[in-house]
């Protein structure tokens, strides 16, 4: 009984990870091309929507983990003696510990379906001024995405204190992220920018479909934490009683500093930086290399198994690479995905644009292989989570604050990506564009990977120093008041 209660809290983790990636595919592969071939929106009004959106983008990650976490902010100033042998969680850590789990479920079963909501605005104008409707669409939803991804992921450091538990949490994720890629089949087959309308009904069933499983997935956690959620009401009076707004803000400057000069955290936000620019790209990107570089070889039929294959592979390998960093750590998997990268970029390079199998087969991994490193790097900052608690001596794990920090860093990539794809695109047109995207597709990876194996090169929180770290977590009595071990 154990067994399945265990696999019950797998399933509802994996299954508002497949709500949120059902929708989400839709939108990365979508809104940029719909706001220009529908709604016709200018170029300038883009760039400018997209430019204020990139500072919006870069500070709702930190401010949701800030909110998230702000029942732990007593505990960002060290209170536990390094030397100390006494590394008890003391009981107002375990009950600030309960407040802030008891918010991670809130952001799957209420957030999850202010989500799905705010993901029809993309498609259903509330205005006849297209840049007035990308704008607000953009805040709200990536608005409620970024307080959902933060507390899902920081979730994984609740649920999972090992890194072979994470991994197999991370494989729950996998898995049915690859069943939210029937969407991207799904939204292809019925995309039509002339007549849209069967395109609105699919992202109307689907966001319905979604807030259903926000609310089961939240359910279950909730009652897996029945006794807690009995008590929340009084505990979060106690915390919210205890630091006010102004004495919130001292953590966070605090905490701020501790991570910006963290080596570590500084050169995973490097990586991390430039792996959503690399995604992201070619996310935004890949029906129009689909049509317009891999059109003069395949049909529209292949060219929907192609996309589809791109969206659904990650999420397989994923199973293969979480079951791969069990045995051989995250860093060696990231660093074999990097190379990967690279070569097959070079091998393409070299090869150029006239073969088609080989111009389709690359086209193809060069996504797989991108996005299957960017599912594995929610596991690198659960390390860096680890890390902080015992190099700052905290009594907690900072986790959602944290996740919330690196994306601070690195969501500026999201913006940038299709800023300057399309800036190079639009520019041309006939053969130059062939030309164009075929130098982007290769380059890019090319680029990106060097850049990155230069930073994970000097990455040290792996081996011996990551697994010092884990025994140290592990010796803490107790160290969350709600972990599980998955089986």
């Amino acid at each position: 009984q154990k067994h399945k209660h265990m696999n019950t809290l797998g399933l509802a983790y994996g299954v508002a990870a497949f709500c949120r990636n059902t929708l989400h595919n839709i939108f990365l592969l979508y809104h940029v091309q719909y706001f220009f071939a529908v709604r016709e929106i200018s170029s300038s009004g883009f760039w400018a929507c997209e430019l204020m959106f990139l500072i919006y983008n870069s500070l709702n990650d930190f401010v949701a983990g800030a909110l998230s976490d702000r029942a732990l902010l007593a505990y960002v100033t060290p209170s536990l003696d390094h030397n100390s042998s006494d590394k008890k969680v003391s009981p107002g850590s375990a009950s600030a510990s309960a407040v802030t789990f008891a918010r991670r479920i809130w952001a799957i079963k209420t957030g999850g379906p202010f989500f799905c909501a705010s993901f029809l605005l993309f498609w259903i104008g509330l205005s006849p001024w297209p840049t007035l409707d990308l704008f607000i669409a953009l805040i709200a939803y990536d608005g409620l995405l970024s307080y959902f991804d933060v507390n899902h992921a920081a979730l994984m450091v609740d649920l999972a204190p090992s890194e072979r538990e994470r991994a197999n949490l991370s494989m729950y994720n996998a898995i049915f992220s690859c069943l939210a890629s029937f969407s991207v089949f799904l939204s292809f087959v019925v995309w039509d920018a002339s007549e849209p309308r069967a395109f609105h009904l699919v992202c109307i069933a689907l966001a319905a479909t979604c807030t259903l499983g926000f609310l089961w997935s939240g359910h279950v956690f909730q009652a897996h934490h029945t006794t807690m959620i009995n008590q929340i009401s009084t505990t979060m009076e106690i915390a919210a009683a205890s630091l006010t707004l102004t004495q919130c803000l001292r953590p966070w400057r605090v905490f701020l500093g501790q991570m910006l000069t963290s080596p570590n955290f500084m050169l995973f936000s490097a990586l991390h930086l430039i792996q959503v620019f690399h995604c992201h790209f070619n996310s935004n990107f890949f029906p129009l290399v689909a049509t317009t570089l891999l059109g003069q070889y395949i049909d529209r039929g292949m060219q929907s198994v192609l996309l589809g294959l791109s969206f659904t592979l990650p999420h397989l390998n994923n199973v293969f690479f979480s079951m791969l960093v069990a045995s051989k750590g995250a860093y060696n998997v990231i660093k074999g995905l990097l190379w990967t990268k690279v070569l097959l970029a070079g091998a393409m390079l070299a090869a150029g644009p006239s073969s088609a199998l080989l111009l389709c087969v690359f086209v193809a991994s060069n996504r797989i292989f991108t996005e299957g490193t960017c599912r594995l790097l929610d596991l690198v900052v659960t390390d860096l989570v680890d890390e902080d608690r015992v190099r700052r001596g905290r009594q907690v794990a900072l986790s959602a604050l944290i996740f919330g920090t690196s994306n601070l860093l690195s969501k500026p990539g999201q913006t940038l990506a299709p800023l300057v794809g399309t800036s190079l695109v639009e520019a041309t047109t006939g053969s130059a564009r062939v030309e164009m995207l075929f130098t982007l597709v290769v380059w890019v990876p090319i680029i990106a990977g060097l850049l990155q194996l230069a930073a994970w090169s000097r990455f040290s929180l792996h081996g011996n120093r990551l697994h010092k770290i884990q025994q140290r977590i592990t010796g803490l009595t107790n160290p969350s008041a709600f972990s599980i071990h998955l089986m």
